[in-house]
């Protein structure tokens, strides 16, 4: 499967649904379709485990982040740092995403 194609972040998404198996909540909001103008520049996914809550923000291939994105990933990174970890920021790619799932697991 070549990396950055649409399979290849179909195959992501489950990986992270695959979360609420082990109880953790997972919220999508990554789609193709234009989203309501209040979620612009919000992370891709929440995982709600019992020790923290976990930001993140799915790149594949050449999908860059937006200026806006840029503030939000700034200020979840100051939260992180803030909370003591409560509340933590992951960029994601198509080659740490395993990393980042397994770190959500041991966190909790």
């Amino acid at each position: 499967m070549k990396i950055g194609d649409p399979k290849h972040k179909k195959e992501i998404s489950k990986s992270f649904r695959e979360l609420e198996k082990l109880g953790f909540k997972v919220w999508n909001f990554s789609s193709n379709k234009r989203l309501n103008i209040g979620m612009k520049d919000y992370v891709d996914y929440v995982v709600l485990g019992r020790n923290a809550e976990h930001k993140i923000e799915l790149k594949i291939g050449s999908d860059n982040y937006s200026e806006g994105q840029l503030d939000t990933m700034g200020r979840y990174t100051r939260l992180e740092r803030v909370s003591g970890g409560a509340v933590m920021y992951h960029s994601v790619t198509e080659n740490n995403y395993k990393q980042i799932i397994e770190l959500i697991i041991e966190i909790g």
